[in-house]
């Protein structure tokens, strides 16, 4: 009897119980047997009467469909006669014939006899007589049977020393971590081949007799075609039982192939697979109680007669529990008493507890880890909003009730009384309507004094304005700010550009960019990814023969990219590059390696029908070859034709060696429920296929593998613009970098039209357009052109001076800084300008005499300029100072930010606003200054030197111009005259500028109806309660397609990832020496240190860190853990299988190297099985030899998995170890061997980490909450088990800042709010008025937070500076209003209509306008960033901000003031009015 397993596959291993190969029965070295001629006389070809009886009984085999079988052979006298008694064998040796498929089994030789018998004819099964070590082996191998028939003085067998030779080399390959379950797996193939007693057992049904191999010329054996194995109920239920929760056992028996029970193990074990790999006959297992009464009776055993002979007896010796020896791999609980029964018949009813009844093990899964669960629910708890909904429509109802009660007394009040007219005195009913006489008017009417500090500023500034424009100053400051501007701007030589992505939207400083930081430097940065996913464009499944061979051929393609440098000499291929996990090929994840993504190999399948049936067999077991369809493939191959030497298994694993079972990772798109029901996964409707590259900390190591995916992305936009069959969408490690960089290099443009509008904007906005020849000589286009010239100044010296202190440039920074100073700047620009011409015309009403010969009076013309100038300033700037400090404070709150766009973006706002400040009050003031002294000279708007051709006037009569050194302007107050010096506004001399202050004076007083006004405030009441509903359901995040440029074809991948990709990425849980409470040095030969880091051992603790990421994985709700359902990994249980002297795993050679596992070489494999294990067979494991450690651990560590050894942690661990605080090294051929009882790779293991699969994560929150629940996995384990893991995964850099962000918004928002509080209250002099500009700044917010959801806006931190941004800039909209209102005297209506006239134009044009022409070139932006964070939010800002300013702000305060004066019983009073003192000229 022989035994043999695959020559490409782990598992398949175990489908070959009863064979040995045909190579090495030729080759063993270590072979006890005799002579090759006793083997070879005792064939049937011995007696040719013999052989011809045989030979005319022959008929067709049932599984080889030739005609050379014969049925029941044991019958047939002339092969043997069979005795089934204890010592008796049911065939013996191999039967020696010729297969054509390398390492292909060849059969078991029907050969009845007795023990005695065959060693008497020469047969070496004697153990006795085996050399020692095979005499060792047998027993570490077999133990069951040893102690079963050795231990108690039997020393027959029936097999041979060479049979066993080959046994072991097979049954070492077993894989799994439970060593109950391999030792029971392990006997049933020792009882099988090796007992002294399997003709009680087994049954042959028919043998097929077949000529000799080449080396048995002229030989006949009688081969077993099929036999039926025997075995009792106690025996199927426990081989099942002990080994069902075994980490590879899966592989074996899975349940989504309706293997349920040991009958569906054994007969995936047993299935026909001759001249191929796999079983070369058909086993059927079966019991007694499934045959038929009658046959019990007759051809069992009965109990009462168990020494009877010729009668079966079942297999039924007990089997080694895995109870207390396994730990959590153990699937039976450990309070479990099952009994047992004898297989005999007649034997009490069953006792045997089923498989079903046995196992509590789900169920106490589900107890032991329901704390766990527990807290992770804990952990998300779902927010009730329904109170503060309540309460929320409450509040409305209340507020509005009362506004509705006040508006009924309002108005009954108005009806009982009779309101005088306070111009003419004549009573009238209702709303006053002025006379429209200007905003002129109103900056001659008295107004109170508002604050100490208004009035320093108001002196202060026009101080100032004075000296800049008094003689030659303005032209000297414009030179000294042009100088600083130089300076400052040189610092931008050494500009440089970020485009990192982590290095943009991550703080340094923070946990989880230490930790990214750190995690590569323990264990070698996170591997490069290229990814392609392909979607069949007529939206079928992935199942069809044409769809998988155009998915081999479209990765091919990537694969085969190559790049040249320009030199032509030096080429990168993916080979160059690539991750090499096993230490073979490149390591390329995608369903299609069932086929190696070989061409060639798919079309060979193709040519005989098989590719589809192949590539089903292959997904239920992606581990093993494909047994059946070879054996369907060389029965049908054309004359002539021969499998691929690289195929000739049929494999299914991968180029590199691993199989492709994480189905989820590499299809997408499947239905609900395919986790469980592999079949549902070939209705996936996409591929996923991804190539991992090597990643290195040092970025020139990176050079390579970059210019690679540079080339790879040119090939796939190609390949997905020509494809037919396929919608392609594809990723590489440096897409997203290069697409930042891209439209960095691209993002100027709407800067620079933005600019150009503005310029255009302000020279006629800020105009009065009259269509005469005055307009030329009065516009301000040249003080508009340099006016936004002092902006860019101010910009360009704002970032040369954040580059001269080393900051790196944003994309951010480039495209918005510019635009909000633009923004900001142009407000004040058309602010001045416009205070200016309002102070001009009210001095050409008071005194038109000063206007008249300035044209040849230069020092009249400079002292004038001097007086509006300084006039103007002293007006306006004081809410322009309130207003930038306002906005500069704000900004810098910004700056708290941790991540780095949004600090350096809110720190340069902050400066910026400071530094055009200052400009406007330098560089454009002289400007101005200027440009004033040319307008009252009488030249041309377009050069200041270009005279008009004015003709010249007269000095009035009266008036003498005379050269003194007196001046010519008189700044005394002189007695105005009594008679009214408003300028009429007849249709005929009506401009422009006086329609709009007719229109204000008629929106000032539609204001003023009470209806009006209660429909206001109860709008804003409504709409400021939905913002607050709204923003319930606002969400966070940054999604990173929004980076990308609008026409990107990331943003195509990102989509299809979040449709079709149904797991995330890895996350590792990492254990490191020194981190927390954990010990500086781990002693992890130490049982108490071993049991928190094993889990197939009884010394294995419950809360092991294994077993908790098994449980995170596999016994929680996947939507809760965020953790996809699969295999975990124990790196300490596969060490110990590893260096198990029982596993083909460890060789070492005569120089005690480690000899390392080849895969397809099968003269390599069986040279190597004869070198020395690592440790001698009879050491136990655990614990490892101290002294050996960390040598065999570097062998370990650095392994690849193969045919013969499952453990291979370079295969399955690479990059997640990490010894003496540095990356296990890259092996490759040139790397020295590992020398047992050396250092190995340094002096001890510092960190290893433990790899789960993170969900699918389509939306930002779920990326947030898997963040959230694997921290908090994290802590758990700390807390349960005493060692302190920390989490790693490659997005979690991003996603930090969310753990607080709420946190966060409420105290940057809230700190900016209170510094606008406290600004305009030392300003204003007034709570009363700053508190009302918090609050509209607080509305403004609220405001846009409630239209953020609607507009697909989320909150991160881009948006909470953009809301800082609004409570900065609501100032601007609100504070001017404010001032003017609190110097403005008379009721609230009057006050209101008052401050309206005098800023509502102002705000309107001057910052309404000009922002939303700026906001509109974003809409040009390449970047969605853009559009949602600066184009939408600003917009709403600035919208929300007009609508607070000039429509909520007016009402609220004239009906706080007018319900003041009503509780007050104030009556109305009449405005004073100022009469303002002429400025003379002194004669």
């Amino acid at each position: 009897m022989a035994h043999i397993w695959t020559s490409s596959s782990l598992l398949l291993l175990l489908l070959l119980p009863l064979v040995i190969t045909h190579a090495v029965t030729q080759s063993s070295s270590t072979v006890h047997s005799s002579p090759s001629s006793a083997l070879s006389s005792h064939t049937l070809a011995d007696n040719a009467s013999i052989l011809a009886t045989l030979q005319s009984h022959l008929t067709t085999c049932t599984y080889s469909n030739v005609k050379e079988c014969i049925k029941d052979p044991a019958v047939v006298s002339q092969l043997g006669s069979l005795v089934r008694a204890p010592g008796h064998c049911v065939a013996f040796d191999s039967a020696y014939v010729d297969v054509s498929t390398p390492s292909a089994a060849v059969p078991n030789r029907y050969y009845p006899t007795s023990v005695e018998a065959a060693y008497d004819a020469g047969f070496a099964n004697r153990f006795s007589e085996w050399s020692p070590v095979n005499r060792e082996h047998f027993q570490v191998d077999c133990p069951l049977l040893y102690n079963e028939v050795i231990a108690r003085g039997d020393d027959m067998l029936c097999c041979t020393e060479q049979q066993y030779t080959g046994l072991s080399s097979q049954v070492r390959m077993i894989p799994g971590l439970c060593s109950a379950c391999k030792e029971n797996l392990r006997n049933i193939f020792c009882q099988f081949t090796c007992s002294p007693n399997n003709s009680l057992f087994l049954d042959v049904n028919e043998v097929r007799i077949m000529d000799g191999d080449d080396d048995h010329i002229g030989a006949v054996f009688p081969a077993v075609e099929e036999a039926t194995y025997y075995v009792g109920n106690d025996w199927i239920r426990d081989v099942y039982d002990f080994c069902k929760d075994d980490s590879s056992f899966s592989l074996l028996c899975n349940p989504n192939q309706d293997c349920t029970d040991g009958f569906g193990l054994m007969e995936y074990m047993g299935k026909y697979a001759f001249n191929s790999i796999g079983s070369p006959l058909q086993i059927n297992v079966t019991t007694m109680d499934k045959q038929t009464e009658s046959m019990q009776k007759s051809t069992f055993c009965h109990c009462d007669n168990v020494n009877a002979t010729n009668c079966i007896l079942p297999m039924n010796n007990r089997m080694t529990s895995c109870v207390g020896v396994c730990g959590s791999l153990c699937a039976v609980d450990s309070t479990d008493d099952r009994t047992y029964t004898e297989s005999c018949f007649g034997a009490p009813g069953t006792l045997a507890t089923s498989p079903s009844d046995s196992q509590s093990g789900g169920s106490d899964d589900d107890l032991t880890w329901a704390e766990l669960n527990a807290h992770l629910a804990r952990n998300i708890p779902a927010t009730d909003w329904l109170p503060l909904n309540y309460f929320l429509v409450i509040c409305g109802v209340v507020i509005a009730s009362f506004l509705a009660l006040g508006f009924i007394v309002a108005c009954c009040r108005e009806r009982r009384l009779r309101i005088p007219n306070p111009r003419t005195g004549t009573p009238r009913v209702g709303p006053y309507t002025p006379e429209s006489h200007g905003m002129a008017y109103v900056m001659e009417t008295g107004t109170t004094r508002l604050s100490y500090l208004d009035e320093l500023l108001t002196n202060k500034l026009r101080t100032w304005a004075v000296f800049v424009s008094t003689g030659n100053k303005p032209k000297k400051i414009i030179g000294i700010v042009l100088c600083i501007v130089a300076v400052c701007v040189a610092g931008l030589y050494n500009i440089e550009i970020e485009t990192d992505p982590i290095k943009l939207w991550v703080s340094t400083s923070s946990t989880s960019y230490q930790q990214h930081k750190h995690y590569g430097k323990l264990f070698n940065p996170f591997y490069r990814s290229e990814q392609v996913i392909m979607v069949p464009k007529d939206g079928g499944h992935i199942y069809r023969s044409s769809i998988l061979k155009e998915a081999i051929r479209v990765q091919n393609v990537a694969a085969d990219v190559t790049y040249t440098l320009d030199d032509g000499e030096i080429t990168i291929a993916l080979e160059d590059i690539c991750w090499k996990a096993t230490g073979t090929g490149c390591t390329v994840n995608s369903i299609t390696q069932y086929f190696q993504n070989n061409m060639g190999h798919f079309e060979f399948y193709e040519k005989y029908g098989l590719e589809m049936e192949h590539f089903s067999n292959c997904l239920y077991s992606p581990t093993t070859s494909d047994v059946a369809l070879c054996t369907k493939l060389m029965s049908s191959l054309d004359e002539g034709d021969s499998v691929p030497a690289t195929m000739s298994d049929c494999p299914c694993l991968s180029t590199f060696g691993s199989p492709m079972n994480l189905y989820s990772t590499y299809l997408g798109g499947f239905p609900d429920g395919a986790e469980s029901n592999y079949t549902l996964f070939l209705e996936s409707v996409a591929f996923v296929s991804s190539y991992l590259n090597y990643n290195y900390a040092d970025e020139g190591l990176n050079k390579p593998a970059i210019n690679w995916e540079r080339e790879y992305i040119k090939t796939m936009k190609l390949e997905a613009k020509a494809n037919k069959v396929f919608d392609i969408y594809f990723y590489a490690e440096i897409s997203v970098q290069d697409e930042v960089d891209a439209e960095s290099s691209n993002g100027m443009g709407p800067v620079a039209l933005s600019y150009c509008l503005m310029i255009i904007y302000i020279s006629l906005g800020i105009n009065r357009i009259r269509f005469s020849r005055q307009f030329f000589i009065s516009s301000k286009i040249v003080a508009g052109l340099c006016g936004v010239m002092s902006i860019v100044c101010g910009v360009a010296t704002t970032i040369g001076i954040y580059v001269w202190f080393g900051v790196k440039l944003q994309l951010i920074i480039m495209e918005v800084i510019p635009f909000l100073s633009l923004a900001i700047g142009v407000d004040n620009i058309f602010l001045l300008i416009h205070a200016m011409t309002e102070k001009e015309d009210q001095l050409r009403r008071d005194q038109p005499s000063l206007f008249i010969g300035l044209e040849h009076n230069p020092k009249a013309v400079e002292e004038l300029t001097s007086v509006l100038v300084s006039e103007s300033l002293a007006y306006i700037g004081p809410s322009i100072f309130m207003a930038s400090a306002a906005e500069s404070v704000a900004f810098a709150f910004g700056s708290i930010s941790a991540m780095p766009v949004v600090l350096w973006f809110a720190a340069m706002a902050s400066c910026a606003v400071v530094i055009n400040f200052c400009f406007q009050l330098t560089l454009f003031l002289s400007i101005l200054t200027l440009d004033k002294r040319r307008e009252l000279s009488g030249k041309y708007d377009i050069i200041f030197r270009r005279a008009s051709q004015v003709k010249f006037q007269a000095p009035a009569a009266g008036l003498q111009i005379r050269q003194t050194t007196e001046p010519l302007v008189s700044l005394e107050p002189k007695p105005s005259a009594p008679v009214d010096t408003r300028r009429s506004t007849t249709p005929e001399n009506r401009t422009l500028t006086d329609t709009l202050e007719h229109c204000v004076n008629v929106y000032a007083s539609i204001l003023t109806y009470k209806i009006v006004k209660l429909l206001i405030l109860l709008s804003f009441l409504a709409w400021t309660l939905w913002s607050i509903y709204s923003m319930e359901s606002l969400e966070q995040g940054l999604p990173q397609k929004e980076a990308m440029p609008s026409d990107s074809y990331m943003i195509e991948y990102f989509d299809a990832l979040d449709t079709y990709l149904e797991t995330g990425l890895p996350v590792y849980f990492i254990v490191e020496a020194g981190y927390g409470r954990n010990p500086d040095k781990w002693s992890l030969n130490d049982q108490s240190v071993e049991t928190m880091f094993c889990k197939s051992k009884d010394i294995c603790g419950t809360y092991s860190v294994p077993n908790i990421m098994n449980a995170l994985a596999n016994h929680g709700n996947k939507t809760i853990t965020h953790i996809s359902p699969g295999t975990t990994y124990s790196w300490m249980d596969d060490f110990w299988g590893f260096v198990n002297p029982d596993s083909e795993c460890c060789r070492v050679d005569s120089k005690g190297a480690y000899v390392p596992i080849e895969t397809g070489n099968d003269t390599y494999t069986t040279l190597r099985s004869a070198d020395a294990t690592c440790l001698a067979t009879s050491v136990s494991i655990p614990p490892v030899p101290e002294a050996q450690y960390m040598s065999l651990f570097s062998m370990f560590a650095t392994a690849s998995a193969g045919t013969s050894c499952s453990y291979g942690g370079g295969s399955i661990y690479r990059g997640q170890f990490s010894i003496d605080d540095e990356p296990i090294p890259t092996v490759k051929l040139s790397t020295p061997a590992v020398k047992l009882n050396s250092s190995g790779y340094g002096d001890e293991i510092t960190a290893w980490s433990y790899m789960v699969i993170g969900t699918s994560n389509p939306t930002q929150q779920h990326y947030i909450d898997s963040y959230k629940q694997n921290l908090a996995a994290a802590n758990w384990i700390s807390e349960k088990t005493g060692v302190d893991v920390w989490v790693y995964s490659l997005t979690y850099v991003y996603f930090e800042q969310y753990l607080t962000v709420i946190d966060d918004a409420f105290r940057l928002i809230g700190l900016a709010l209170a510094a606008i509080f406290l600004i305009t209250a030392l300003y204003l002099g007034n709570l009363f008025y700053s508190l009302v500009i918090s609050l509209l700044a607080t509305n403004l917010v609220v405001l846009v937070l409630g239209l953020m959801q609607p507009l697909d806006i989320k909150l991160n931190g881009l948006s909470i500076v953009n809301l800082i941004i609004a409570a900065g800039i609501a100032v601007e909209f609100c504070g001017h209003y404010v001032r003017f209102f609190a110097k403005a005297k008379g009721t609230g209506d009057e006050r209101a209509r008052d401050a309206l006239r005098q800023v509502s134009t102002s705000v309107l044009f001057g910052i309404t306008i000009t922002k939303v022409i700026g906001l509109s070139v974003l809409t040009l932006a390449d970047s969605r960033v853009f559009k949602k964070y600066y184009f939408r939010m600003y917009m709403i800002v600035v919208l929300c901000g007009v609508l607070n300013g000039l429509l909520l702000l007016p009402v609220l305060l004239s009906t706080i003031i007018d319900v003041k004066n009503f509780f007050l019983h104030r009556g109305p009073q009449k405005s004073a009015l100022r009469s303002a003192a002429p400025i003379t000229r002194v004669d």
